[in-house]
């Protein structure tokens, strides 16, 4: 495929759409769109990568547990019983949610209304967040997990976690509301200041990863069901984790929040995930 084809491709794709919305005007827009495709074009071993991005992932093991909040929980709301039995097969989960530096480094520009490269990407919808996979997919060699509709392909590279990897890597074995003291793993209402904060701050969980709790609610892949126990009807992505913005009831492992996949919020980033 030539250069052109490849502007052509990219212009008329999600990520396309993305780069308009954030441009200032046409010949903005054309400029990163061009810079997009530059980046991708393959580059002699000796050439320094553009806008490089680096991901640290952590392997999950295999495993099974209880997904949702018991009866007789005070602080559980109705959607997430009841508590059901899952087991999920081992895969790679961010250590942190993705940073404003990911982000510019991969999409360009800035879309967060709190600004700092150690700060979570917030104010990104679902679809920006796949759009981000294949984006960072692409410039490593991997086959795209998203089509452009959003739907998964199949492919090996980055995607979203599912609501049940979410809450198994968030738990890392633990059975109560949090794997931590809330103020010791969370960033949330009573102590963020009204804000986001860099990544990493706050103690880790069992597995190692950090901020699952609080910061940014995280877009899973899903489509949300009323409860744990029905299927996703519609069209509405759950979000998971709670945020800066969220009082103690919602910063749980089990909290679950429908968005629609086109909204951008302050209060919502994500972190990537892999198959193993």
């Amino acid at each position: 495929m030539n250069m052109n084809d490849r502007i052509y491709q990219i212009a008329a794709s999600p990520l396309g759409v993305y780069l308009r919305e954030q441009a200032s005007s046409p010949e903005a827009w054309a400029e990163m769109v061009r810079d997009h495709v530059a980046a991708l074009r393959p580059r002699a071993k000796k050439s320094a990568p553009v806008a490089a991005c680096t991901v640290e992932m952590v392997t999950i093991p295999a495993g099974g547990f209880l997904m949702g909040s018991p009866e007789g929980d005070s602080e559980a709301y109705s959607d997430e019983r009841p508590q059901r039995a899952a087991h999920v097969t081992a895969f790679q989960i961010g250590r942190y949610p993705v940073t404003q530096a990911q982000w510019r480094a991969v999409m360009g520009g800035n879309p967060s209304r709190f600004k700092g490269d150690a700060l979570p990407v917030e104010s990104v919808s679902w679809l920006d967040a796949v759009t981000f996979c294949n984006v960072l997919s692409e410039r490593e060699g991997l086959a795209q997990a998203y089509d452009a509709d959003g739907n998964r392909t199949g492919g090996d590279g980055y995607r979203l976690p599912t609501e049940a990897e979410w809450e198994y890597a968030c738990r890392a074995g633990t059975t109560g509301s949090r794997y931590g003291k809330l103020h010791d793993v969370a960033w949330h209402a009573w102590d963020s200041d009204g804000k986001t904060h860099p990544v990493g701050e706050k103690l880790p969980n069992g597995f190692g990863v950090y901020d699952m709790l609080g910061n940014v609610y995280e877009w899973c892949e899903n489509v949300c069901g009323e409860t744990l126990a029905a299927p996703g009807v519609g069209s509405d992505r759950v979000c998971r984790g709670g945020a800066w913005s969220s009082d103690a009831r919602d910063a749980r492992a089990a909290i679950r929040l429908a968005r629609d996949p086109g909204d951008r919020d302050d209060d919502v980033g994500f972190r990537l995930a892999r198959g193993q």
